[in-house]
This record gives structure tokens, sequence and C-alpha cells, in this order.
């Protein structure tokens, strides 16, 4: 392919000019982008300094490259992408494999991914569709992330997907795979109500698109049929919150692992998962929702997006060895960490070893060096068996709470009185009840020198705070009403001012801390902005009302709550209007009595002077009405 076509002054080949016009609106900024920021890597904090809007994120934000980031691709493949947008998968795969053409249908997001990937000598961009690609098996991995969906422009006629997953298979090499990436039309999310993401309706993709639309995604069992009639062996892996910005990609969870294991299935996800055309309506929980699915054994047909390993057999039959090395049989999951500073972003692989899980935890980017106050430690541990101590409050409430915050408070001296630099790290969200009733800290991961005991208890309190408030019903925390409520409540076990004065100072700490590791700081932003930014979204969190949380006022009752106070403001409204039906009545019987003009001159002239006028009219008025 790389012989055919005409260089462009924008850097891409065009193989042929398809007329599309498909665009987001961001193509032109994020080309500029690309010929003005200095960092252009896959994992670039500057880029995403730079995003407004949900478009420019989709283009810029470094978890968009997750999704085969997860995967194991092979320094010496020779690489396909179909959908190449504005190059931030692209850039992600020029960075890690030897060849890659990378295809995409409209010359605005080539001209930008050209530019993303200029740098890369083994990368080229084309534009043009997958007809225009020689039909030779060359290709040791096609990639294809958010393409399918689109390609029958909505239709439920099978044959366009049908067809183009063939001409995929024809450009493979025997032993090399497909990775596909689409959303999942029964996803958690969309269960719970989430806006279909092409649509923008709730309950569309479960309902089969009755309205129709541009896209069309599909289950598990359909995805398949479709990879297994273009010739290719599918094994299927769950991202979340979806393909488009994967913090998680799980996979095999074997039952002899046991349920404590496999409960990390629902556990290592993150929810809510983001809405990303509007807000969904709050119906149902979606991280209870999805505990619900894999404990019945349905959470393979309810993972948010698919991303499938499709093999395609080698010479005599063999079955893909690129396919299998991708995801390793004994690979359980994949996750990030969440909104963190490339330097200070941990990725963490869950492996199956000896018959136990395994986390090894290694830096994303081990050759940025970590400057700032905050270290991120690597570490292999072995998974331990427990109730998160967030969700054994959760069922608690704040009654319960005093003997775990005991034990926490124990674990926690220890640690400052052995030295432990990541003592941060011990608090309630990170710990583990056991069956014999002890705590173990999990996760720790942050090292940063210096904190008090004080401060590590403030910031223990108010995460334990956000996370046990989101996981159970408001019923639970009555009388209070906010999340910062129960923060002072859960302060007051631990030895917090009960008046919450030390919410403010951690708001001050925390924050301070925060601006050395969070990612997305505007690139116009001084510090002073970034760090009030920060504060700002922290007292929105603790005052936040416990009735807009997942389990707090559902769509339901809030109608049947509405309906009554409606009904109640209708009753008062019919009692006003009668009670001034009353005084109007009343008014014109007083108007109708009224003397005339004429009787008025006529008093004036009879009443001696220095007479009560209006006391004497008032007393002729009730003697001509008798």
């Amino acid at each position: 392919m790389r012989a055919l076509g005409a260089v462009h002054d924008a850097g891409y080949v065009l193989l042929r000019d398809v007329g599309s016009t498909y665009s987001d609106g961001a193509e032109e900024t994020v080309l500029q982008l690309m010929r003005t920021c200095s960092d252009l890597r896959s994992d670039s904090d500057e880029l995403i300094g730079h995003a407004k809007g949900w478009a420019q994120r989709y283009h810029l934000d470094p978890t968009r490259a997750n999704v085969v980031r997860s995967l194991e691709l092979p320094a010496t493949a020779k690489v396909l992408e179909v959908g190449a947008g504005c190059g931030a998968i692209t850039r992600y795969l020029g960075e890690t494999c030897a060849v890659v053409d990378a295809l995409e249908p409209v010359p605005a997001r080539a001209a930008a991914a050209a530019a993303r990937t200029a740098e890369l000598p083994g990368v080229r961009v084309f534009v043009g569709e997958i007809a225009d690609v020689p039909a030779e098996p060359v290709y040791d991995l096609v990639i294809v992330v958010g393409v399918l969906e689109y390609v029958g422009a909505g239709t439920a006629d099978l044959a366009p997907y049908q067809g183009f997953l063939r001409e995929i298979a024809s450009r493979l090499a025997p032993g090399g795979a497909l990775v596909l990436a689409i959303e999942n039309k029964l996803g958690a999310k969309y269960v719970v109500g989430a806006p279909e993401d092409h649509t923008g309706r709730t309950f569309d993709s479960i309902e089969s698109y009755p309205a129709g639309g541009k896209a069309r995604t599909f289950d598990r069992r359909a995805l398949e049929s479709l990879l297994l009639d273009a010739g290719l062996a599918p094994r299927t892996l769950g991202a979340f919150p979806d393909y488009k910005l994967t913090r998680t990609v799980v996979g095999n969870f074997p039952d002899e692992l046991g349920d404590d294991a496999r409960s990390l299935l629902h556990r290592i996800p993150r929810f809510p998962s983001p809405d990303w055309t509007r807000p969904r309506p709050r119906l149902a929980d979606e991280q209870r929702v999805w505990r619900t699915l894999v404990e019945a054994g349905l959470g393979p047909e309810f993972v948010n997006s698919f991303v499938v390993i499709a093999g395609k057999p080698g010479d005599g039959g063999a079955g893909s060895e690129i396919a299998s090395s991708l995801w390793p049989a004994q690979r359980s999951a994949v996750f990030y960490s969440d909104n963190r500073l490339s330097p200070l972003t941990a990725r963490t692989v869950v492996e199956q070893q000896d018959g136990q899980l395994v986390f090894r935890r290694t830096r994303l980017a081990p050759d940025r060096p970590m400057d700032g106050p905050v270290q991120v430690r690597s570490s292999t541990t072995t998974f331990r068996a427990g109730t998160d101590l967030p969700h054994v409050i959760a069922e608690t409430g704040v009654e319960g709470a005093a003997p775990y915050l005991r034990q926490w408070l124990d674990l926690l001296d220890a640690a400052l009185a052995r030295g432990d630099d990541s003592a941060l790290d011990i608090v309630p969200h990170n710990l583990v009840l056991a069956a014999d009733g002890a705590l173990h800290p999990i996760d720790e991961e942050l090292v940063v020198p210096g904190r008090t005991r004080e401060q590590i208890v403030r910031r223990g309190i108010y995460l334990l705070a956000k996370e046990a408030t989101s996981a159970s019903p408001m019923s639970r925390w009555a009388p209070h009403t906010t999340v910062g409520e129960v923060m002072v409540a859960l302060g007051e076990l631990v030895g917090l001012p009960s008046d919450g004065s030390w919410l403010d100072l951690h708001v001050a700490d925390e924050s301070e801390l925060q601006t050395h590791v969070r990612r997305g700081r505007p690139a116009d932003a001084s510090d002073q902005q970034w760090l009030e930014t920060i504060k700002k979204g922290m007292r929105s969190a603790i005052a936040k009302p416990l009735a807009d949380l997942p389990l707090g006022e559902r769509l339901p009752a809030r109608h049947a709550r509405l309906a009554t106070e409606h009904k109640q403001r209708g009753t008062e409204l019919a009692e006003r209007g009668a009670e001034l039906a009353r005084v109007n009545k009343e008014l014109a019987t007083a108007r109708a009595r009224r003397l005339p003009a004429g009787a008025r001159r006529v008093a004036a002239k009879l009443l001696p002077a220095g007479t009560r006028r209006r006391t004497a009219i008032v007393r002729l008025r009730r003697h001509l009405s008798d």
C-alpha cells in the first residue's frame, strides 16, 4: 500500500477521496494543536490541557489508547488501523509496533493523525477505505476501534458488517489477529438508563433502535457470530467505562479461583460510567446492577464495551499465535490509575498464578521523572479476600462504624511508627475486612513524605464518606442529608471536631496535593486558578445532597414527590381561590351599597360643620339599605 497514492501537503497519502464529510467540529483545533504543542506522545499531559468540550477530549485524552495499551502488542508487528480518526490510538501503535498503516476516510482527521505521528518513521497515514487497501494477507494486526457500528449506517441488515469483516480478514496474515472495540448494545450502563452514545435516547440499543439512527451496535452473541462468519476465532473481553476512555479491561476469572476472587470482576471497574451525550435519568445504580449480573454469571454479556481479539488461523489450520499472545491465558484484568499525570499513572495487571490472583503494578511511563512531592511505588502483591471497608460502613451506617475506624487508626499508627511514607494510602477505602474480622491494607501505591497523622485521618474520613454514601440508600444516614454531614458524623468517631471545621483544612491540604497529581490542568490556567478549580470540586462533593447520589431519590420517587407537591399546591391554590372569590363578592356588595354622588352632596349640606362626614355617610348608607 505504501507504493500507492500521492502524498498530500497535509502529510497523508491520498488513496481515494471517498467523499466523507463526517465531522465532530474538533478536527481543525486538534490539527493546530498537533502543529504547536511539543509533546504529542500518546500519554501527553500537554495535549489534554488544551481540550475544551467532549469532542476535543475524545481526540486528546491519554486514556483513549488504553483500550489497546492493555494488550501485549508485538514490537515487530505490521499493523493496519482502520478508522484512525485524529490519531490518538495511531500514536500509541506507532510508539509500540514496527510498522503502522493508518487508514482514515476523512481528510481533515487524517491530516491531524499525520501531524501527530510525523516524527514516528514506522507510521504512514492514508485517506481511503478498506476496499482501497491491497487485498494481500500481510498484516499481523488489524485494529478497528469505534468503526464497525458505523459501517452499515444504522441498518439492521447484516450484509454490510459481514462484508467489512471479510475484507479485513483477507488483509490479515495467517496467524494474525483483529482487535475490535465497540459498544455493547446490552451494556450495564444502558440497562440502567444511560442514553445511547450515538442517538442520545434512553434504552435505544436495548430496544434495537426502533427510531433508527446513524450507527448500530451488537450483543456479544451477534458480534461473535459476525466474526466467525468472516473466518476469525473471537475471544471477547470487556472494557469500562467503555472503549472510548478506558480505565479497565476485564477478561477471565475462572471458577477455580473461587467466589472471592471472582468478586474482583465487579469490584475493579469504577461506577457510574460517564454519560457522553446527556445525563441519564436516575433509575438504578449501575454498580449494584453490574454486581448482580456478575453474580448471576452474566457479566460477559453486559460489559459496557467489547474488546474482541479475533485470530485468523495460521498455515495448516493452526490457531492464531498473535491472538493468544495479546491477552495471555493467565491474565484476568488490566486497569489504570484514574486521572493522574503521566509520570504518576500506574498500570496494574491481574494474573492467575499457582491458583491465586497476583497484582503487578508498574509505572506506565517509567522513563518520566516524578517531579514534585508525590511518588508512585511499583509492587507485586497477592489478592487478599474480603469486603471493601466503605461497603461495610455503607451497611452499618454511622452507628456501626466506630469499631472498624478504631482498627484503621491502629493500622495507621503502626505505619507511621515504622516511618512508612506510603501511610497516605492507609485509609479506609484501601482496606478490606477479612473473614476473621481483621482489616488489611491494599493498594498502597502513593508515597508522600511528611504527611501528619491528622492530615491522613481527615483524608481517610473524606474519602470513606464519599464512597460509603454512594453505596447505600440515603435513609441509612438519616437525619443527615448531605455527604458533608456524614463526613462530620464519621469524623467525630475518630476525634475530629464536631463542628466540621476540619473539612476546610482537608480541602486546603488535599487540593494542594492534587495540583501535583491530577491530570487535566487547562493550558491557560495559573497555579492559583488550578488550585481553586480543584477546591471547587471538593466543596461540591461535600455539599452534595444524599438525594442526588446513585441510591438517593430515584426518578419514580421524585415524580411521586413532585406529584404530591403539585397536588398540595393545587389544594392551596383552590383554597386561596375560594377566599379570593369570597372577598370579591363582599367587595361587590360593598360597591353596590355606595351612596350615589347626589346623596353625598345632600349629606354634606345637611350635616353640621365639624361632623365626621365619613361616619355620617356610613350611617346614612345603612339607613337607606334598611
